[in-house]
């Protein structure tokens, strides 16, 4: 691992972002702003060179757009303008909601907007120091080897003391939360770790079998004879991470895992000649594997399937209400923060008023809900830019492409889980994930910097070193 002191920092904080309940608190948010901030101002290598700067101007662009309508909800200025207070006949909650102020939070403040600050301060430390191959190799490493201390732990005080989340009390459940205090983000979470798993030792049979000619029999022979390094262990450490998964019971979070393991196998070997022939049983037996550990270890998992649909548990009631919630302000949105004190106007008649619903389960729906939907569109054509330059990358025939292939993974993971729950919104989560998608999305658009001898000089625009000799000749 680096010893740069900016590297470091960014170490640090992607190790302890989850631990402290998924760093809900805007004192442990604030926290990991200063140290991000720290690490940005500690850079002290050679400065990077973008040669695609499109999907950085397209979160940059998202951002200001994200500060302007944050800091205008904030002085209480609204487009169109103010309306009549909204009548809530019929409906559970408040009598009215207040339409001439979009926002409704008293002493709410700007602190809304720090995780999203720790998100693009976490992405922008991604791209900025952790671009070199070496150093995103050994953030991904870091960030699925603490998962696994975190599953670790938590799984330890689920057997020991099932009442409580570390130190905070809660009702006993057969259901692991890890670190965090929402069964789902710790899904996310550890199934983020699976793919990296997955990815890593992928990389080392890859590299180990793709000069090969074998039929598919002799090679399953040799790697169970003599198996690459690295793969036992990483395989071993990407099992303990899916049962960690699944023991969470999320549903969306198994889907989403094994989305991203397909992803993984489905990438890594393409270019492997045995893979064209055998690719549909690869990917088979994988399906068998995963469904397997769901039977074994998830037990809770499968009675919550066979009670109710991914949109049977209400779900479906809280995105139409929260669809209207946008249709009503479309463009600025009702506030940052302000779902759960308007909701109860506009929740259907026939969902359950127990308990208080402060997210809209929906990264997406939530953007629109809280800063209206232009703010929302860019943000996703921001998220979906970054998700195709990692693909591409991921497709081309490098020698080292388990930082986007891993990546890529990790994105998949997550935006399909953050389409149906908030574990995106979760910051002891959210920045642990845009560091690993900096350091992905860094190494895909940087040049390669001086002393980074694993990237390729392919497509860097530099002549190679033996054609300038060649031509000098």
């Amino acid at each position: 691992m680096s010893t740069n002191p900016s590297f470091l920092v960014l170490a640090i904080v992607l190790v302890l972002a989850p631990f402290p309940l998924g760093s809900l608190n805007t004192v442990w948010v604030g926290f990991w702003i200063v140290a991000l901030s720290l690490a940005l101002l500690l850079t002290r290598d050679q400065q990077p060179v973008v040669h695609r700067s499109g999907p950085m101007l397209a979160v940059y662009v998202a951002s200001v757009a994200y500060a302007l309508v944050a800091i205008a909800q904030t002085v209480g200025w609204s487009f169109p303008p103010p309306e009549p207070a909204l009548p809530a006949a019929g409906r559970e909650g408040p009598a009215s909601v207040p339409a001439d102020n979009p926002f409704t939070i008293p002493d709410a403040g700007i602190w809304h907007a720090a995780p999203a600050v720790a998100s693009l301060l976490a992405l922008v430390c991604g791209v900025v120091i952790a671009a070199r191959t070496d150093r995103a190799v050994s953030l991904l490493r870091l960030a699925a080897l603490s998962a696994l201390v975190w599953a670790a732990v938590g799984l330890a005080q689920w057997v020991i003391d099932p009442g409580h989340v570390l130190w905070v009390p809660r009702p006993a459940s057969s259901r692991l939360s890890g670190t965090f205090l929402n069964p789902n983000t710790a899904a996310t979470y550890h199934g983020c770790a699976t793919v990296i798993f997955v990815a890593l030792a992928g990389d080392a049979l890859r590299r180990e079998i793709s000069s090969r000619r074998e039929d598919f029999a002799q090679i399953l022979r040799y790697v169970v004879v003599r198996p690459p390094g690295g793969l036992v262990l990483y395989g071993c450490a990407a099992a303990f991470a899916l049962v960690a998964t699944i023991v969470t019971g999320s549903r969306a979070g198994m889907v989403a895992t094994a989305m991203g393991v397909f992803v993984v196998i489905a990438l890594t070997f393409r270019s492997v000649p045995v893979w064209r022939r055998w690719r549909w049983g690869v990917l088979a037996v994988s399906a068998v594997v995963v469904f397997g550990g769901v039977m074994v270890f998830g037990g809770e998992q499968m009675n919550r399937v066979d009670a109710t649909t991914l949109l049977e548990d209400g779900r479906a009631d809280i995105y139409r209400s929260t669809v209207e919630m946008i249709l009503r302000k479309p463009w600025m949105g009702h506030g940052l923060g302000a779902f759960e004190f308007a909701y109860p106007a506009f929740r259907a008649q026939d969902v359950s008023i127990r308990g208080i619903m402060t997210r809209a389960h929906s990264v997406p729906l939530q953007l629109a809900v809280d800063l209206g939907i232009v703010v929302a569109a860019l943000v996703l054509v921001a998220c979906v830019w970054i998700a195709w330059v990692l693909l591409r990358e991921a497709l081309t025939d490098r020698r080292r492409r388990v930082v986007p292939i891993a990546t890529f993974a990790v994105l998949v993971v997550a935006y399909v889980h953050g389409l149906v729950d908030f574990s995106l919104q979760i910051p002891g989560f959210a920045i642990v994930f845009w560091l690993l998608i900096g350091a992905g999305l860094g190494n895909a658009l940087i040049r390669p910097l001086a002393g980074d001898g694993e990237r390729s000089r392919e497509g860097s625009g530099q002549p190679r070193a033996s054609s300038r000799r060649a031509s000098a000749r």
